[in-house]
């Protein structure tokens, strides 16, 4: 059986060990001393904090289909039906309009309703109805943009700042005028090229539960494919970083390959390398030009830019928050002139995530617009603060959780999938890239990309 090393032991890389078990001895080496990467649940004083995601989208199968194959369906557990989003809108805290498909209204009564919009930018909404398919090839059609000025073509620019600019920003920590439509939103770019209007195109779309998570937290994914990967005999090291790649033959192996060397001095070969690691890491292995034609693939992952994120949960006593927390969460645009971008009710989203009498929310700081206070004490008291002032907080927090990553969110700038696709094509046999620097930041994605990764060295 050929031998494959994945470097990266988060959700992507232990997709790419998972699918390659079978037909190849795998070893997986993860830098940091636990498995997941972004993925991490913790318990502490009966709270259920979340590192990273909480929840999955559902309109494509690949996380589904794998938390089924681990026998966690059971475990599945929906967000509630109808759950309302709140806004940030000139210092007040509105409601999103309901019937929102990504960031396309399928409900124009609910537009109508809001108060977020002026009559006149209603109007403009409903327009967008009239839209017909364009017809033939255009640079929109054929080349890339970003998603602001799709947005605003379709539905006006009060719609881009007051509602969608808000919904983008808590999924992707990219400014909306240089986000990618083609990479971060094709589904977006389908709807127009099919349908013309966003509206009728979304309306269209299967109805079902868009996210879902797990009932003892998106670390149980985690822990279920470690177990699989043991029982399958899959090799894994955790707290040891590579820090050469060369090739098989300058290691003195007689058949091609791989030869790593890890922080430990140990060394190992392989018929076949999975990179499952930020840019910047795979960048610095293969800059030294160990591997024959990869020296040149740094300045392609240098080209990928990286934003540094947190998240802050907070555990308060229920009788100290002023606001009901009758919603998903709380956008707050980059306009409004706080630190935070979102904030999520966790204890109201889904059940057991705060004991008896308590609630728990989780702010987010984008990096994009800007740096991150250095110290992580700094950047949990601006959560503390902000959140405390927006949702009428009057005590001190229980719980104060702070997970930093570190240039680790990659930023989907207009031409990325261009830049990816180049990347890829110059790949070495034998080489494969997974993760969320290329073709998508959502765990099925991710899923995905690990799945891709292994069915290129099974067919190189």
């Amino acid at each position: 059986m050929p031998r494959v090393v994945i470097l990266g032991g988060g959700i992507a890389g232990l997709a790419a060990a998972h699918a390659l078990s079978s037909t190849a001895r795998v070893t997986l080496v993860e830098a940091s001393p636990r498995l997941g990467g972004k993925l991490h649940t913790e318990r502490v004083d009966g709270f259920l904090v979340e590192a990273g995601a909480d929840s999955f989208g559902t309109r494509r199968s690949g996380a589904l289909d794998l938390v089924e194959e681990l026998g966690l369906a059971e475990e599945l557990v929906p967000t509630p039906p109808g759950g309302r989003v709140l806004v940030l809108s000139g210092g007040r805290i509105e409601e999103l309009p309901g019937g929102l498909h990504l960031v396309v209204p399928t409900d124009l009564g609910e537009v109508f309703r809001s108060p977020l919009l002026p009559l006149a930018a209603k109007l403009r909404v409903a327009l967008e109805l009239a839209r017909r398919r364009p017809r033939g090839a255009s640079p929109r059609r054929t080349g890339d943009e970003a998603v602001a000025p799709f947005l605003r073509r379709h539905f006006g620019r009060r719609y881009v700042e007051a509602i969608a600019a808000p919904l983008l920003g808590g999924i992707h920590a990219t400014d909306p005028e240089r986000l990618s439509l083609r990479a971060a939103f094709p589904g977006l770019a389908m709807l127009e090229e099919r349908w013309g209007s966003l509206i009728r195109g979304a309306r269209a779309a299967p109805p079902g539960p868009s996210r879902v998570t797990l009932a003892g937290g998106m670390g149980s994914l985690v822990d279920a494919l470690a177990r699989c990967l043991e029982q399958a005999g899959v090799e894994v090291v955790t707290g040891r970083r590579a820090v050469a790649l060369g090739s098989a033959a300058a290691a003195g192996q007689a058949r091609p390959g791989f030869a790593l060397t890890l922080d430990d001095r140990t060394r190992l070969t392989a018929d076949g390398l999975v990179l499952a690691t930020p840019p910047a890491v795979a960048a610095d292995l293969l800059a030294a030009g160990g591997v024959e034609g990869a020296a040149g693939l740094a300045t392609g992952f240098g080209a990928i830019p990286l934003a540094t994120t947190a998240t802050v949960s907070l555990g308060f006593r229920r009788e100290d928050v002023r606001h009901p927390l009758d919603a998903l969460g709380l956008l707050v645009p980059a306009g409004e002139g706080r630190a935070i971008g979102a904030c999520t009710f966790a204890s109201s989203k889904f059940a057991g995530r705060a004991p008896a009498a308590a609630v728990l929310v989780r702010a987010y700081l984008p990096g994009a617009s800007g740096e991150l206070p250095a110290a992580d004490e700094a950047v949990a008291a601006t959560a503390v603060r902000e959140v405390s002032d927006l949702l009428g907080v009057t005590g001190e927090p229980l719980l104060v959780r702070v997970h930093r990553f570190e240039a680790a969110n990659p930023q989907y700038v207009t031409g990325h999938r261009a830049r990816v696709a180049a990347l890829e094509a110059a790949l070495p046999p034998g080489l494969a890239l997974a993760g969320c620097a290329y073709h998508g930041v959502g765990i099925p994605d991710c899923i995905a990309s690990g799945r891709r990764a292994a069915e290129r060295l099974s067919g190189s």
